[in-house]
C-alpha cells in the first residue's frame, strides 16, 4: 500500500514537468518501474550542486524549495532565486559543448531530488517521441529567450533600466529574487549615475516592488516590477 501511494505520488509530480507532458499513465508507470530514479534527500541549507560541476543527471526538484546562485566571473554581484517544486535543474546543461552547471544550488528547506543518469535519459529520448519532443522544446526556448534578450532595444527609462537588469539575470519568473550588489556598481551596469539610481530605487521600494537593505536589492514578485516598469 504504501508503495503504492509513493508511486502515485512520483507519477503525479512528474507528469505535471514540461518533460513528461503528454505522456499516458501506462507510459509513466513504465518509466517508474524500468528507470532508475535515485532520490536524495536533503536538509536546511546543504549544498545540492556546485557552478561548474560536470552534469551527468538530469537533477528534478520534488519537495521542498531551493536556493540557485548566480554570479559573474568577478564576482562583482550576486542574484539569488528561490526555487519551488517540481522543476528541472538546467537540462539544458547536460549535453553540448559545456555540459556543467552554471550555478549554486543550495536546499532552502528540507528538500528532495530526483536523479536520472544521462545514460537513462539518453534511453528515454530513444524510447518516448513525446519526451524528445518536451526536451527539444525546453532546449529550443531557453535558448531564443536568451538570444532574444541580447538583442532587446536600449531602454531609456531608469525603471525600465532598472527592472531589464533584474529581469534579464533571472532565470526562472516566480519565486523571490534578491540581488546583492553596490550601488555604485548597480549604476554603472545601466549606465545612470548613482544619484539618479538611488532615488529610483526609493520609490520602487515606496511604492512595494523592492525591499532595500545594505547591498541588496529584494524582489518578492517579478511580474509585478515589470508592470510597474511598464506603466
Amino acid at each position: 500500500m504504501t508503495d503504492s501511494k509513493n508511486q502515485h505520488t512520483i507519477f503525479e509530480r512528474l507528469v505535471s514537468l514540461p518533460l513528461f507532458i503528454g505522456m499516458t499513465h501506462d507510459e509513466m508507470n513504465d518509466i517508474i518501474a524500468h528507470t532508475k530514479l535515485n532520490f536524495q534527500k536533503y536538509s536546511s541549507g546543504q549544498q545540492i550542486i556546485y557552478a561548474d560541476q560536470p552534469c551527468n543527471e538530469i537533477k528534478i526538484l520534488m519537495t521542498g524549495s531551493l536556493k540557485m546562485y548566480a554570479e559573474p566571473i568577478d564576482h562583482s554581484y550576486r542574484m539569488e532565486e528561490t526555487i519551488s517544486t517540481p522543476t528541472l535543474l538546467e537540462p539544458e546543461r547536460l549535453f553540448g559543448l559545456m555540459p556543467r552547471y552554471a550555478n549554486d544550488y543550495r536546499s532552502e528547506m528540507k528538500c528532495s531530488i530526483l536523479s536520472i543518469t544521462k545514460q537513462d535519459v539518453f534511453k528515454l529520448l530513444s524510447q518516448y517521441e513525446i519526451i524528445h519532443f518536451n526536451f527539444m522544446n525546453i532546449v529550443s526556448t531557453r535558448s531564443q529567450t536568451d538570444r532574444l534578450r541580447l538583442w532587446m532595444p536600449q531602454q531609456s527609462n531608469i525603471f525600465k533600466k532598472i527592472s531589464f537588469f533584474l529581469t534579464t539575470h533571472c532565470m526562472y519568473l516566480s519565486g523571490e529574487k534578491k540581488l546583492t550588489i553596490t550601488m555604485q556598481h548597480l549604476a554603472r551596469l545601466i549606465g545612470e549615475s548613482r544619484i539618479n539610481t538611488s532615488d529610483a530605487l526609493h520609490t520602487m521600494e515606496k511604492s512595494d516592488i523592492i525591499i532595500l537593505q545594505r547591498n541588496v536589492i529584494t524582489v518578492p514578485s517579478l511580474q509585478k516590477l515589470i508592470q510597474f516598469s511598464n506603466n
